[in-house]
C-alpha cells in the first residue's frame, strides 16, 4: 500500500511541477518589454532615418512621445500591432507561446552634424513606466566637391494668395572629359542610377493648402525618361505611377540639359550640364510653407581619366531647406473699394433692361477678367456708394467664373423717377508688379426709368359692366359697397344653387390647375447648368449605386471609376463645370473656392485619392467603408449646398 501512496505523490508532485513551468513560461511572456533601433547608424545631413520601437505583450498604447524635438525634426508613421502563436512538443509536455504587441514607427531629421543621440524611450504600462535603451547616431556634413552639385531656388519666395510661385530645382553634373565631352554625363551611369529625393515632388508630403498647379503624376510624366539613364526620383516605380506601359521596373526621369559654363572654386572654368526640374504653387491662405531639402546621391563621372577608365567619384549633395511665404497685400493704401483680386484688371458693366418704371428690377452686370488670379476677388458693396444707397433698393450680386472671367450679378430697383443712370462704380486691386493697388471706375449707364401707373379707388370699385342706374353711385359711397342699401331690388336670392356651386368649384379647381401649370412652365430648367443641377442627387446616387454593385462582383477598378464619377460628377454639376470627372486636387479646390467647410474638403479629397489609387493601379484596396464614406459626403454635401442655394 505504501508503494501505491509514493507513485501515487510522485505523479502530483509531476504534475505541479509542469504547471509551475507552464505558468513560469506565461507570466515571462505576458512581461511587458520595450525594444529601439534605427535603420541606419550613419547619415549625411539632410537625411531622415527610421526610428522603430516594439512594445511587446500589450494590446492598446498610445503612441509614445520622443524627447528629441530639440535634435530632431519627428514625424510619426503610424502603429503596427501584430499577434502570433506558436506550439511546442517537449519531452516535459505540450507548450505554447503568445506574441503580441505594437510597432511605431518615427521619421527622424537631425538638426545638425556630429554625434546625437536619441534618449531612451518611456511607455508606461498600468501605471508602471518601462524604458528602453539610448541610441547614438553619427550625422556627417556632405563633403566639398564640384562634380555633382544640386540648387534650389523659389521664384518669387514671396508671393501673395492666389499668386504663382515657381520652385526650380538644378542638377549640375560636370562635363565628362574628351573625348566624350559631347555625351551626356549621365550616360556612364546605367548600372547605378543616381537618386533625387524631393519632399515637393508627391503631392501627400506637401504643406496643408500649398495647392500645386499640376498633380504629381501629371507633373513627373513629362520627365519621364524612355532611355536607360536618367535620375530615379523618391524610389518612384512602375506600380506607383500612371506610366503602366514602360518597361522598367524603376522609372526615371531626366529633363531636357542646357550645357553651361561654370567657375569652380580655383577660379578655373568647366563644361556642366545642367538638368531643372520646375514644379509651379499658389496658395489662396496666408502663411510660410516650408518645402525641406532635396538630396542626390550616386557614382558620378569625375572628369579625369586614369587607365583610359574615367575616374567615378561617389557624391552625396543637399539643398538648404526652401520656403515659400505668401502675405497678405499691405494695408497701407488699401482703399475701401478693394475688392480682394490680385493682378491686372479690367471691369466692365451692363445693365438691362434701359427703360423702366419705377420700383420695377434692373439687372446689373459687373464683368472682370484678370492676368493675375479673382479666386478671391468679391462683390463691391454697393450700398457703400451714397448715389446707389439714395436712388436704388439692392439685393445680394450673385457670382459666376468661367475661364479667366468673374461675373457679378446684382437686382436692382430704382426708388425715384429721377434716376437718368447707374452710377459708376470703383473697384480696386492690387498690382503684384509695382505693389500698387489700383482703382478702376466702371462707365455710367444711362436709364430712363418713368413714373409707375396709380389706380384711383374709383378704377379699383369699378363694376365689371357699365351701370346707369342710380345704384351704381350709393354702391361706391365711402360708407363701403351696399353701405345704404335700403332698396329691396338690390337684395339677391341667397339660396344655395347646387348646380352654380359646382360649376364654380370646378372653375376655381381648373383656375388653380391652370395656374400650376404656369409656374411649373416657368420654373423649368432654362439651361443646360440647371437641368444638370436639378438632377444632380439623382444620378450621384444612382453612380454610387453602380460603384457598389461593381465592387461586390469584384470589378475593382470599375468601382472605383464609378465611385469618383459619383463623387466629382455631383461636384461639377451642383458648382457648374464642363468637366465631370475631376481630379481629386480640382475637387478639393473647387469645393475650397466654393467657401465649403474645411473638413467636407478633406473628407471629399480622400475619397477622390483612394478612388484614384486604385484607377491608376497602385493600390488594390477599396472596401465597404469607402463606399459608406462617399454615402455620408455626399448628403452632407447636398445639405450644405442646398442651404446656401449654389
Amino acid at each position: 500500500m505504501s508503494r501505491w501512496k509514493h507513485i501515487w505523490m510522485g505523479a502530483v508532485c509531476a504534475v505541479c511541477f509542469l504547471a509551475a513551468m507552464v505558468h513560469a513560461q506565461t507570466v515571462r511572456a505576458q512581461e511587458v518589454t520595450i525594444k529601439a533601433s534605427v535603420d541606419r547608424a550613419r547619415l549625411y545631413e539632410g537625411e531622415s532615418l527610421i526610428y522603430t520601437l516594439n512594445v511587446s505583450n500589450v494590446e492598446d498604447l498610445p503612441p509614445p512621445e520622443l524627447p528629441v524635438h530639440d535634435f530632431f525634426d519627428v514625424h510619426f508613421l503610424g502603429p503596427q500591432s501584430y499577434n502570433t502563436s506558436s506550439f511546442s512538443i517537449t519531452p516535459g509536455g505540450r507548450s505554447s507561446v503568445r506574441r503580441f504587441g505594437i510597432i511605431f514607427r518615427y521619421r527622424l531629421t537631425p538638426r545638425s552634424t556630429g554625434e546625437m543621440e536619441i534618449p531612451p524611450p518611456v511607455v508606461n504600462v498600468n501605471g508602471e513606466e518601462i524604458a528602453g535603451r539610448r541610441i547614438t547616431v553619427q550625422v556627417l556634413e556632405p563633403g566639398a566637391q564640384e562634380v555633382a552639385l544640386l540648387e534650389i531656388e523659389a521664384v518669387p519666395a514671396i508671393v501673395y494668395p492666389t499668386q504663382k510661385c515657381e520652385v526650380l530645382l538644378t542638377v549640375a553634373l560636370k562635363g565628362l572629359p574628351a573625348p566624350y565631352e559631347s555625351r551626356s554625363p549621365l550616360e556612364p551611369l546605367i548600372r547605378e542610377h543616381p537618386s533625387l529625393e524631393i519632399p515637393w515632388a508627391i503631392d501627400e508630403n506637401l504643406p496643408e493648402k500649398l495647392q500645386p498647379e499640376q498633380d504629381w503624376k501629371t507633373w513627373l510624366g513629362s520627365y519621364v525618361y524612355r532611355g536607360n539613364h536618367g535620375f530615379a526620383i523618391n524610389d518612384i516605380r512602375r506600380d506607383d505611377s500612371l506610366f503602366l506601359f514602360f518597361d522598367s521596373q524603376r522609372l526615371l526621369f531626366q529633363p531636357q540639359p542646357e550645357r553651361v559654363t561654370r567657375t569652380r572654386a580655383d577660379g578655373e572654368e568647366d563644361q556642366y550640364w545642367e538638368y531643372t526640374f520646375t514644379r509651379t504653387f499658389h496658395s489662396n491662405h496666408v502663411g510660410e510653407y516650408g518645402l525641406g531639402r532635396a538630396i542626390l546621391r550616386g557614382t558620378f563621372a569625375g572628369g579625369e581619366i586614369e587607365n583610359q577608365k574615367v575616374v567615378a567619384e561617389r557624391v552625396f549633395a543637399t539643398t538648404p531647406e526652401v520656403t515659400i511665404t505668401v502675405r497678405e497685400p499691405p494695408e497701407e493704401g488699401r482703399p475701401e473699394s478693394y475688392i480682394g483680386a490680385i493682378g491686372m484688371m479690367e471691369c466692365e458693366a451692363q445693365v438691362t433692361p434701359e427703360e423702366v418704371r419705377v420700383g420695377d428690377p434692373l439687372t446689373l452686370t459687373l464683368n472682370l477678367r484678370s492676368e493675375g488670379s479673382l479666386a478671391l476677388a468679391v462683390p463691391p458693396d454697393l450700398e457703400q456708394i451714397p448715389e446707389f444707397a439714395e436712388q436704388f433698393r439692392i439685393y445680394d450680386a450673385s457670382t459666376d467664373t468661367q475661364g479667366g472671367t468673374r461675373r457679378f450679378v446684382y437686382a436692382l430697383r430704382s426708388k425715384t423717377a429721377t434716376v437718368d443712370a447707374i452710377p459708376s462704380i470703383p473697384l480696386s486691386y492690387f498690382d503684384v508688379e509695382t505693389e500698387r493697388y489700383v482703382t478702376l471706375e466702371t462707365e455710367r449707364l444711362p436709364v430712363d426709368v418713368a413714373e409707375a401707373e396709380r389706380l384711383s379707388a374709383a378704377d379699383l370699385a369699378k363694376a365689371p359692366r357699365d351701370r346707369t342706374d342710380e345704384n351704381a353711385a350709393w354702391e361706391t359711397s365711402e360708407e363701403g359697397l351696399f353701405g345704404k342699401a335700403v332698396d329691396i331690388s338690390a337684395l339677391r336670392n341667397q339660396r344655395i344653387r347646387p348646380l352654380r356651386w359646382a360649376a364654380g368649384m370646378g372653375g376655381l379647381c381648373g383656375a388653380y390647375l391652370a395656374a400650376w401649370g404656369v409656374v411649373a412652365w416657368r420654373r423649368r430648367p432654362r439651361n443646360e447648368a440647371e437641368i444638370r443641377r436639378r438632377g444632380a442627387w439623382k444620378r450621384s446616387q444612382n453612380g454610387l449605386r453602380e460603384a457598389r454593385q461593381s465592387w461586390e462582383r469584384k470589378e475593382v477598378r470599375a468601382a472605383a471609376e464609378k465611385l469618383h464619377q459619383a463623387v466629382s460628377g455631383y461636384v461639377a454639376d451642383t458648382l457648374g463645370g464642363d468637366d465631370p470627372l475631376l481630379s481629386g486636387q480640382d475637387l478639393a479646390e473647387r469645393l475650397e473656392l466654393a467657401g465649403l467647410p474645411d473638413e467636407l474638403v478633406e473628407r471629399a479629397a480622400r475619397i477622390a485619392a483612394a478612388s484614384e489609387e486604385v484607377r491608376f493601379g497602385s493600390s488594390s484596396n477599396l472596401s465597404v467603408e469607402t463606399f459608406d464614406d462617399a454615402k455620408r459626403l455626399l448628403a452632407d454635401l447636398a445639405s450644405v449646398m442646398n442651404m446656401r442655394s449654389f
